[in-house]
């Protein structure tokens, strides 16, 4: 019996065929081609996020200045953006009652620029409206 065995034992083959592991890599390969874009389309709303709140944190700061008295002015210090976010505010003159201003949010890592457009109240994709031209 114990000869038997041994006999089992030494004709098993051992390890995998050449067929067997392509059908693993070619599985493996799949996977990544579904798994790598979701990946990537959720950075990319990640990024989108950033802006997106930034560009409403920084409307509040803004808001919050000109209630104070101090214009449409950028927040001095204590506001801090998100990594890889650049926020450019687009206030109107010191002399003009129209009180409108545009919040520009850029990210290294996208290609379209959002904007918080007082008017408009949210952060939108595109970038800041011309300003309308000074009345007469």
């Amino acid at each position: 019996m114990i000869t038997a065995i041994r006999r089992r034992l030494q004709r098993r083959d051992e390890g995998f065929t050449l067929i067997e592991l392509l059908i693993v890599v070619i599985i493996i390969g799949i996977l990544a081609a579904i798994a790598i874009p979701t990946f990537l389309n959720q950075r990319q709303g990640a990024f989108e996020a950033a802006v997106k709140s930034d560009l409403r944190n920084a409307a509040i700061a803004v808001e919050q200045r000109y209630t104070q008295g101090l214009g449409y002015t950028a927040p001095a210090g204590g506001f801090r953006t998100s990594d890889a976010v650049t926020l450019t505010l687009n206030a109107p003159p010191a002399n003009s009652s129209s009180g409108k201003y545009c919040i520009l949010g850029d990210h290294a890592s996208l290609t379209v620029d959002w904007h918080y457009d007082e008017a408009v109240g949210r952060p939108t994709s595109g970038g800041c409206a011309a300003a309308p031209p000074p009345a007469v």
